[in-house]
């Protein structure tokens, strides 16, 4: 693990890719709170679920929500049967 990610997100230590928190990109792997939701890359696909799906706990899925296919993982009443793909 690196220092500065070691440094801003202590608790981030069961990821395979730490390379990927704060790199730009929302990624499914690292979009845990422990991690600071990818390191603040999937904060608007976060906030976008909970507008839109308060019920919808499934945060590390939220960019796949919407997103034109169907996903099981999120193919829940709380999120949408998965934003509408899976109707």
């Amino acid at each position: 693990q690196n220092k500065a990610l070691q440094g801003a997100y202590p608790n981030c230590t069961e990821v395979q890719f730490s390379t990927f928190v704060g790199d730009g990109d929302c990624d499914v792997m690292t979009i845990i709170k422990e991690c600071g939701w990818d390191g603040g890359d999937c904060e608007e696909s976060n906030k976008a679920l909970q507008t839109n799906y308060p019920e919808c706990t499934k945060f590390q899925y939220s960019t796949w929500i919407g997103d034109g296919k169907c996903d099981r993982q999120t193919n829940v009443e709380a999120c949408g049967w998965d934003g509408g793909d899976c109707v």
